[in-house]
């Protein structure tokens, strides 16, 4: 029920050309969330409970440049970043950073991608909305039912370590942390009180992930029996602390090569 108008396809189309691109060109738009855009619009608010969402856009680099290598323009989106993305490659656009960014620019970007791969902020909504691909990373480590809305497509997560141990929470020692535990209520007191470090996902991690999503896009399949078998189980303790009923028919889906190396989370 949303569509561009000729003259809005006309006017992106011209204002595309400013990066170098086309309307047949293929583009993906890739996001970090950091703490830049609500600190400039709403200075007088606290937003540190959403820090532990943030994430640096040069972990992107290696996947940004796979992506580059099978095709694709890489869009960086944002309008107000902490970050500039530096790289060599011609097909890698630091367009948050850049002089032609607009409000129509984002939307039009956003819409006509071929995926969108990046953070669990609000700017997925606009190629939800569009019915693009979205490929979460590093999302919230809990509650995965109500922070991923981003179904069907698959995502990666953050992972605790338990500072006094130095290992890394299983799922079950996650879950267990607190009954009300979700995406918003996360301050660095929590982190402090429970001994807990956060840990983004690694560089190579998110390039594994790329590989992985570029197979899917190609009409691959990326999942084995013994991927769906972890997954399974994944789901199977999750649902031991999170009353399915809460979830919609559709099932959120862990990236299965971040499954692979994370076999841990189901000790």
């Amino acid at each position: 029920s949303i569509y561009f108008t000729k003259d809005e396809i006309d006017k992106g189309s011209k204002l595309i050309e400013q990066f170098g691109l086309t309307n047949q060109d293929k583009w993906i738009c890739i996001h970090n969330r950091d703490s830049s855009y609500l600190k400039n619009t709403i200075p007088s608010g606290d937003w540190s409970a959403h820090h532990h969402r943030n994430f640096s856009i040069n972990s992107m680099k290696s996947a940004s440049e796979f992506f580059a290598n099978m095709g694709y323009y890489v869009i960086r989106m944002g309008s107000v970043v902490d970050e500039k993305f530096i790289t060599n490659n011609d097909k890698i656009i630091d367009y948050a950073n850049s002089k032609f960014r607009s409000d129509f620019l984002d939307v039009y970007l956003l819409a006509n991608c071929n995926f969108f791969f990046g953070s669990d902020s609000g700017v997925g909504i606009i190629p939800l909305t569009f019915q693009k691909p979205c490929y979460g990373i590093n999302h919230a480590f809990t509650l995965f039912h109500r922070s991923r809305w981003l179904h069907p497509w698959s995502f990666t997560f953050k992972r605790l370590k338990n500072l006094d141990t130095g290992k890394l929470l299983s799922l079950k020692e996650t879950m267990n942390l607190s009954d009300n535990i979700n995406i918003f209520n996360l301050n660095k007191n929590f982190f402090i009180k429970n001994k807990l470090e956060l840990l983004d996902n690694s560089e190579e991690e998110i390039k594994s992930f790329a590989i992985e999503i570029d197979k899917e896009m190609s009409g691959n399949y990326v999942e084995n029996k013994e991927d769906t078998k972890i997954q399974e189980e994944f789901w199977k303790i999750y649902f031991q602390y999170i009353n399915k009923n809460e979830i919609s028919k559709t099932l959120p889906r862990i990236s299965p090569s971040f499954l692979r190396s994370n076999l841990d989370l189901l000790n």
